[in-house]
Order: C-alpha cells, then sequence, then structure tokens
C-alpha cells in the first residue's frame, strides 16, 4: 500500500493520470520523476524542494532544490524537463551548485524581443553583444512579464538557467549557455507555477 501510495503522489506532482504509465527505455541522461527526487547530488541533504513549471495543463520542467538541514541555504540546483505530459520521465537539462535571486528591473528600456523558431523573433542574443547575453535576455523577459521574481542558477558542467517568475504566474526560463561563449536563448515559457516543499519526504 506504501508504494502504491508514493506512486500515486508522484503522478499527482506531475499533473498526470493515474492510467497513463508506461515503461519506456530510459535514456542516460532521463530517468523517472522519482529517481530525480531521490537522487543526493552532494552529501547531508536534508529537504528537496520542487518548483513546478506549467504549460498548456502540464508541468513541462521542474527545478529541483536541494537544501541542507538549516532548510535556507540551496546547495545544489537541477533543472529537468519533458516534451509530452504522458511520461513520468524527465530529462536533465543542467544542473549546478549556484542559486541566485536576481533584482526585478520590469521597468528596463532594453531593446530585444525573443522566441521560439516561427515568433519572427531570435531565439538567443548574439554572442558578440557589449552586455552578457544572460543578462539581455532577462531584461527581455522582466520586461514582458512585468514585476517579477528572478533566479540564476550557474553551473561549471552544463548550461545555466535563469527563471523570470511574475507575480501572477507566468513564467519564462532561459537558457545561459556555456558556448558558444555570451549567448543566452529563450528556453520555454508558461502560464501556471507551483511549489512543493520537501518532495524529498513524499517518497
Amino acid at each position: 500500500m506504501k508504494a502504491r501510495y508514493v506512486i500515486a503522489l508522484l503522478w499527482v506532482m506531475a499533473g498526470l493520470p493515474l492510467s497513463s504509465a508506461s515503461a519506456q527505455a530510459v535514456a542516460p541522461n532521463c530517468r523517472d520523476l522519482s529517481a530525480f527526487i531521490g537522487d543526493k547530488p552532494v552529501s547531508d541533504i536534508y529537504q528537496v524542494d520542487a518548483m513546478q513549471f506549467n504549460k498548456g495543463g502540464v508541468v513541462v520542467a521542474i527545478l529541483l532544490n536541494y537544501k541542507k538541514q538549516d532548510l535556507k541555504t540551496v546547495v545544489f540546483w537541477r533543472l529537468i524537463t519533458r516534451d509530452r505530459g504522458d511520461t513520468l520521465e524527465f530529462c536533465e537539462a543542467g544542473y549546478g551548485s549556484e542559486l541566485t535571486q536576481l533584482a526585478d528591473m520590469h521597468t528596463n528600456s532594453f531593446p530585444g524581443r525573443y522566441g521560439m523558431p516561427g515568433s519572427g523573433f531570435p531565439r538567443c542574443s548574439a554572442h558578440d553583444e557589449k552586455l552578457p547575453g544572460s543578462f539581455v535576455v532577462r531584461m527581455w523577459a522582466n520586461r514582458e512579464l512585468g514585476e517579477s521574481v528572478m533566479f540564476s542558477g550557474s553551473s561549471k558542467v552544463s548550461s545555466g538557467f535563469s527563471f523570470v517568475m511574475s507575480l501572477d504566474d507566468n513564467w519564462i526560463i532561459i537558457e545561459n549557455k556555456a558556448s558558444p561563449a555570451n549567448t543566452a536563448c529563450y528556453f520555454n515559457r508558461g502560464e501556471k507555477l507551483s511549489f512543493r516543499q520537501n518532495v524529498l519526504a513524499a517518497r
């Protein structure tokens, strides 16, 4: 009964119907949601919090924040994503040890708009811009969404990511690429956020 309860809870967290389980081959960097939650990338992890990014009724990305016993300091972050809503398999987009809150600047007047291919706007900043690409694209996202809470996760081994989250739960995620240098790209956006505290305890 306990195992069934945990599985059901994880399905609810991901916004999936209980009948949508499927046994599929898992790629090396893609795992079941429960495996990511239970994985402790550093020692002495006391709590794992999850910020869920919803798009069109589906959780398309989850930011996992690994905390030590003071419950304030994030010692590791991990962004996992998925393309489909009928699976619990997520793929790791990036991870690192530093997560920093950034100042809201939604009244900025920096030029530029960004979007997915087909939107008529570039997806990425030009890598030869005088200002850091991560700053330029983040200023657009902040201006686009209005007053927001923003975090940046840096990484030495993968892309970093910036998270722009408006006060009415709209969001934009920006990928800060390691190569080419000084390049940041529109990654995804959606219309709903939810926060789950201490998801590690649900296992």
